[in-house]
């Protein structure tokens, strides 16, 4: 099954095909909205599931045990995959209703077909990837990050990163714009300003990635920098600017446009501190290393968490860190300073 050559679905050797039904049937009949407790159990017959995932019945596996959920995962009503082979979502993966996924094949020729065996391809789905309803994704098909799959399309080829993509079969039709993530952004900006929110439940779309986005809000203590207002503001800039150079030179192999982060952390804390104010403090790595991130009064916010992916970092009774001791490396200090140099162009 998992080899993509053909085989029986009716010997497939494991109880993932009861284990999930059994769960998936009792999610399918729970009152969800007051009690989360099926749910629970019905993730753990996945092959991993976020704490934060989200789905709303009734939903259909064929065996849960290959399909591999993201952070920050929400479905709609009526999701059906057929996991014969791995279906693997990114993070921030929105479907709306009645999405069908399929790895499941059969033979075009009918007599081979009639025997009953069955052959899968896996699918993959990016991350910040919404699927609006009625889609149909077929097996073997990848979606890129960034993408957004309009209602109704039957999805049988690829789809590249940054596009939007609709239709049976589903085609490009555009790419995502510049001028669409500023415009959602003050769309966004502006829902602020009005209603004065603030995140109060697991559910809210995440615009921004790093630890503490929700809650930080601290304003600017300088006018050095004209466009950073916000923490999140400055994310947005250090992430044209992160680069191997800014990164620690031990992990500059590693380095990359993926995983920006990487490597960056003190020079981002301390530039904060520069912005913000309040005091940076660091987590011990197991390499005896610390990694730092700020505290500004109640707010505590981390711009390079990303690079840990699904690990949980403890940001309570940590260390305080010093930027004379962090800059006594000269290199560390050149970081810093280009950082600086090139935020201040902007």
């Amino acid at each position: 099954m998992m080899s993509g050559k053909l085989y029986s679905p009716y010997k497939v050797g494991d109880d993932s095909w009861d284990r999930v039904h059994a769960a998936q049937k009792r999610f399918n009949e729970s009152e969800f909205w007051r009690d989360q407790s099926a749910l629970e159990e019905l993730k753990k017959c996945f092959g991993k599931a976020a704490d934060d995932m989200f789905l709303v019945p009734p939903v259909y596996f064929d065996h849960g045990d290959r399909v591999f959920f993201g952070e920050h995962f929400f479905a709609n009503t009526d999701l059906t995959i057929l996991d014969e082979r791995e279906v693997i979502f990114g993070d921030n993966v929105f479907l709306a209703p009645h999405v069908s996924i399929y790895t499941a094949c059969h033979p075009i020729d009918a007599v081979v077909r009639n025997t009953g065996l069955e052959y899968a391809k896996p699918v993959k789905i990016g991350s910040d990837v919404w699927i609006g309803g009625n889609v149909v994704i077929n097996p073997g098909v990848t979606i890129g990050d960034d993408v957004v799959i309009g209602s109704g399309s039957v999805v049988t080829k690829d789809i590249p990163a940054h596009v939007i993509a609709v239709g049976n079969p589903c085609r490009v039709l555009r790419e995502i714009t510049e001028e669409d993530r500023e415009f959602w952004k003050r769309q966004y900006q502006d829902y602020l300003n009005e209603s004065n929110y603030r995140q109060e439940t697991r559910y809210t779309m995440a615009i921004h990635k790093f630890y503490g986005w929700e809650q930080a809000d601290v304003p600017a203590i300088t006018d050095e920098y004209a466009n950073i207002h916000s923490p999140a503001d400055l994310y947005d800039a250090l992430s044209d600017i992160w680069c191997e150079y800014t990164c620690a030179p031990r992990m500059r192999q590693e380095w990359s446009r993926e995983n920006m982060t990487l490597g960056q952390c003190s020079i981002t804390a301390f530039l904060a501190q520069d912005i913000f104010g309040g005091k940076v403090y660091g987590i011990l790595r197991p390499d005896g290393n610390y990694h730092c991130y700020n505290v500004v009064g109640d707010c505590v916010f981390d711009l390079t968490s990303e690079q840990f992916g699904d690990e949980k970092l403890d940001y309570e009774n940590n260390p305080e860190q010093f930027r004379e001791v962090h800059f006594a490396k000269t290199e560390k200090r050149e970081r810093y300073e280009y950082l600086k140099e090139q935020l201040g162009r902007r």
